[in-house]
Order: C-alpha cells, then sequence, then structure tokens
C-alpha cells in the first residue's frame, strides 16, 4: 500500500512540474503561429492536437469529384473517343482557317486516334488522343499541361475539379488566339448521330 502512494505521489508531482513549465512557456509560445499542433498540444490537450491536425483545414486536399464507376465496353468507348475527336478536328480545321494567326506553321492533323493542333509560333500544340486501356482521352495542352478524362454522364470529364474537355478546349484556344470557338458536342450531329441535348450518348 505504501508503494502504491509513493507512485501516486510520483504521478501527481510529473503533472504539476508540467503543467508549471507549460504555464511558464505559454507568453513566448503563443507568438509561434507556425506550430498549430503545438499550441493545440497547450491549449487543449495532447488528444486534441492529435486527433484534429491543422492541415486537415488547409487546402492540401484536392477538390477532386468522385466518378461513379461506369466502365464502357470497348467498341462504345472507341465510338465515343472517335466522334469527339471527329469533330475536333473538323470544327478546329474549320476555325484555324477563318483566322489569321500570321504563322506559317499552323497545322492540323489528325491520324491513328490522335489529334495534333499546332498553333505555330510561340502559342504552342495541343495533342489530343484516345487510351483505351484506361477509357480515357488524354489531352497535353500548351496552357495547362497533361489533362486525362473520364466519360461521365455524356460529357468527357476531368475528375479533379468536373471540367468539361470541350468547355475546357474552348476557353484555351480563345484565350490563345483571342477568337472564340464552339466545340460543343451537337456541333456537327449529323456526322456523329450520338448527341443528346449538347451531350454526347452511348447509344
Amino acid at each position: 500500500m505504501a508503494l502504491r502512494h509513493r507512485g501516486l505521489a510520483r504521478g501527481l508531482r510529473f503533472l504539476a512540474t508540467r503543467n508549471d513549465l507549460i504555464a511558464s512557456l505559454q507568453p513566448e509560445l503563443a507568438a509561434f503561429k507556425v506550430f498549430p499542433l503545438l499550441n493545440s498540444y497547450l491549449e487543449k490537450g495532447p488528444s486534441s492536437a492529435l486527433l484534429t491536425p491543422h492541415f486537415r483545414n488547409s487546402n492540401f486536399y484536392s477538390t477532386a469529384i468522385t466518378l461513379e464507376d461506369q466502365t464502357l465496353a470497348e467498341n462504345a468507348f472507341h465510338k465515343l473517343a472517335d466522334s469527339t475527336l471527329d469533330n475536333f478536328y473538323d470544327v478546329i480545321e474549320q476555325y484555324l482557317d477563318s483566322i489569321d494567326l500570321d504563322n506559317d506553321d499552323q497545322d492540323i492533323e489528325y491520324s491513328q486516334g490522335v489529334l495534333t493542333v499546332q498553333l505555330g509560333g510561340t502559342l504552342g500544340t495541343y495533342v489530343i488522343n484516345k487510351q483505351t486501356p484506361n477509357r480515357q482521352i488524354w489531352m497535353s495542352s500548351p496552357v495547362s499541361g497533361p489533362i486525362r478524362y473520364d466519360f461521365y454522364k455524356g460529357n468527357w470529364i476531368y475528375s479533379r475539379d468536373g471540367h468539361k474537355l470541350h468547355e475546357r478546349l474552348e476557353s484555351e484556344l480563345e484565350q490563345l488566339t483571342g477568337v472564340a470557338i464552339n466545340l460543343n458536342p451537337c456541333s456537327s450531329c449529323e456526322k456523329m448521330n450520338a448527341c443528346v441535348d449538347g451531350n454526347y450518348c452511348q447509344q
């Protein structure tokens, strides 16, 4: 019984010493806001600091959206991806012919599932291609870099933020050339026969 009391007394002395130390350091540590975990520990105790780390409330995590698993059959994927790239080729070819970029090296080429749009000069080159194993369309952009798009609810969508492929391409081409372009999925319905209410469909 005496040993138990001595152990309890030592524990109480340790806690008292710890609390005195923390109290003495509070004025100095209060200024160091760059240590949020330490501040939380001092103010609320160790459990709260460990359970609610500072970075959970920061912008560390992306705003990715969760796409439902809607894996396309390979033939359906090819139909949709080919329709998309065919449409892009037709519309962008006419677009480049209609605007004056004063670049002799501008060109557009579509072959074996790869669409290359060379704007010429310092404007850069787009490469947009099918990725059959992933059921995705990949775009390499001189503005935003590489982006991968999944087919979801009638459109090619970037899962990180939910933007649509054709809208991103429209925005960037206008940004680079100063001339607007319409790449709406229905802009060549007669050829695609795969468009409903402005979206691609799987029929």
